[in-house]
């Protein structure tokens, strides 16, 4: 159910200080990192798409990624190759998850030490519930060097869904909605450091600028010592009529 949040006042809070900055670059990770896992969180038209599009504009300038796929409808990602644009169809999922893990493992074994190319996997309007082969890949992504990026409307997912989401996350991207249950979901998902009463004052903050959002990044998230980076994002401009080429 959808009601309009009362922000809280008088928090001696300041969205926008030196722990939670504002930042006109998107900093992304490079080639010769590990895959990420991208959740973007927000009501429709809230500026998700726009963000993944600013991001694929980046990756591309770097000459980033060898290929890529995403599960949507193909109307609103006519940006991309149509060949990798699809409906989520789960036996179709597997079978590409599949076949990329069987060319790694034939290249490993004729060339030796082999890495898969970086590759990407969209899944679009998920809503934070996956199915059991989606969970595990989440957990094993990095196996076939996929960078995955989540854009879903509220975070749902219960149990063990929601864990291997949280664990495996590496950046939340967040925008302000009027769902209580929606904030609520983010809070839990990736709050951290954060108490709810400035978590919902920095994603209210981020009415203010055009684009802009909530971000939550993991720090070192393959040391012990883990931590947080929390900043406000505003999406890059890219090329009126940019295609996504790969």
């Amino acid at each position: 159910m959808t009601a309009n949040i009362e922000y809280p006042r008088g928090i001696d809070f300041d969205p926008f200080d030196e722990s939670l900055r504002v930042q006109d670059t998107l900093v992304l990770h490079g080639s010769d990192a590990p895959p990420q896992l991208y959740v973007l969180v927000g009501s429709p038209c809230a500026g998700k798409t726009y963000m993944l599009k600013s991001m694929m504009h980046i990756f591309e300038s770097r000459k980033q990624f060898s290929w890529g796929i995403t599960f949507a409808e193909p109307d609103g990602f006519s940006w991309m190759p149509s060949k990798s644009v699809h409906r989520y169809d789960e036996s179709y999922f597997q079978k590409y998850i599949n076949n990329l893990r069987q060319k790694q493992f034939e290249r490993s074994q004729k060339y030796g030490q082999w890495r898969m190319p970086p590759n990407y996997v969209v899944f679009d309007d998920q809503n934070g519930i996956f199915t059991e082969y989606q969970q595990k890949f989440m957990v094993t992504h990095r196996q076939t060097n996929t960078t995955v990026f989540i854009l879903c409307h509220q975070l749902a997912s219960r149990g063990s869904s929601a864990t291997s989401l949280r664990a495996n996350t590496t950046c939340t991207m967040m925008w302000p909605t009027t769902s209580i249950s929606a904030v609520k979901a983010m809070y839990d998902h990736c709050g951290g450091k954060l108490t709810y009463e400035e978590f919902v004052q920095a994603l209210s903050a981020c009415r203010e600028k055009q684009y802009s959002c909530l971000c939550i990044k993991t720090v070192d998230q393959f040391s012990p010592m883990v931590g947080e980076e929390i900043s406000t994002i505003v999406a890059p401009t890219f090329p009126e009529g940019f295609q996504l080429k790969f």
